[in-house]
């Protein structure tokens, strides 16, 4: 096995990765930059939607990307012509109970309207709404490069594993106690792999006779302790994590030490069913009014069908959810 090759192989697809979900979010921030009015459901849907084919397109391309990632570094890994799983196909959001791009998307507005409901300043709201754009694009992105690193491993039976491997190079603040803690492990194969926020790892596979990835991380382990203080390197040494399971994304990575709510655990308490109607009805009424917009704009041949489906399907659930609360 050539390391000096699965190294390079390693860092270029982290950078790979880096460069792509900066891209995404770069998009997905300009297709909300023409909303102005941020209880416009109108605008929002067009925003949400183009942000939702953005992400689409990202998560596309970080699922090809890992794809050629991992049959190239199987390659360095074990020799011979391993096995392409070909990229996944990615139509949908692979978020779990979700069933388009555009409800996803459609949150940074939410989080605009919420933080500026709370105090903030518009400007300081739509900075915190594009925060979380970036956040979900990102997230979106790991799991399409999840679920590739999953197939494609599984397509080549001398994989046995698959270790997490760090890159202290591409961490502004250095890399974080989380992944190095999970990264001392090796994992099967079957099992995916948590997620983490704006974490820059990457995997690499683990053979009955080689695993690449263990030496590489011991490396950059002894610079990143040899570079830090005492006191900063003892405490990445006492870090330790869980994988708890996140409601949308699946297996997630979490500090032990911080009170993970999963959704079971969450407070029931919210608004009165009154309260809770009015605001169903309300915003029922708003989404018809511009769904009749965008009918009238669908009659002149303006191509508006994607807005139009998000609506009507939005509509359909509030309705739905008003009769389930009636009932």
């Amino acid at each position: 096995m050539d390391l000096d090759l699965v190294e390079r192989l390693v860092n270029a697809d982290a950078i790979a990765q880096d460069r792509v979900q900066a891209q995404g979010s770069a998009q997905v921030a300009a297709a909300f930059g023409g909303v102005q009015d941020w209880a416009d459901h109108a605008a929002i849907t067009v925003a949400a939607t183009r942000a939702g084919a953005v992400a689409r397109s990202t998560s596309r391309l970080s699922a090809a990307s890992a794809d050629a990632y991992m049959t190239r570094i199987l390659g360095a890994t074990i020799g011979g012509s391993p096995r392409s799983a070909g990229a996944i196909a990615i139509n949908d959001p692979l978020r779990v109970g979700v069933r388009d791009w555009a409800s996803v998307y459609g949150r940074v507005a939410d989080t605009v309207r919420l933080q500026v409901a709370r105090g903030a300043s518009l400007d300081q709201a739509v900075t915190m709404g594009l925060q979380r754009a970036d956040t979900m694009v990102r997230w979106d992105s790991g799991l399409a490069r999840r679920e590739q690193w999953r197939q494609s491993l599984a397509a080549n039976p001398q994989a046995i594993g698959w270790r997490r491997v760090i890159h202290p190079e591409l961490s502004r603040d250095g890399t974080c106690g989380l992944c190095i803690a999970a990264a001392d492990r090796v994992y099967s194969i079957g099992t995916l792999a948590p997620l983490h926020g704006r974490c820059h790892c990457t995997v690499a596979p683990v053979t009955r006779t080689a695993d690449p990835g263990g030496t590489l991380n011991d490396e950059d382990l002894k610079r990143v302790y040899e570079s830090a203080s005492s006191t900063y390197a003892a405490d990445l040494k006492r870090v330790r994590y869980d994988v708890q399971q996140h409601g949308e994304l699946g297996p997630v990575l979490t500090d032990r030490a911080d009170n993970f709510r999963a959704t079971a655990h969450m407070p029931k308490a919210g608004p009165s069913v009154a309260d809770l109607t009015r605001r169903l009805e309300s915003e029922t009424a708003s989404l018809e009014r511009s769904y009749r917009g965008f009918l009238a704009r669908a009659s002149t041949g303006e191509n508006v069908i994607g807005p139009l489906a998000y609506q009507r399907d939005r509509i359909e659930a509030l309705r739905a959810r008003r009769m389930a609360i009636a009932a």
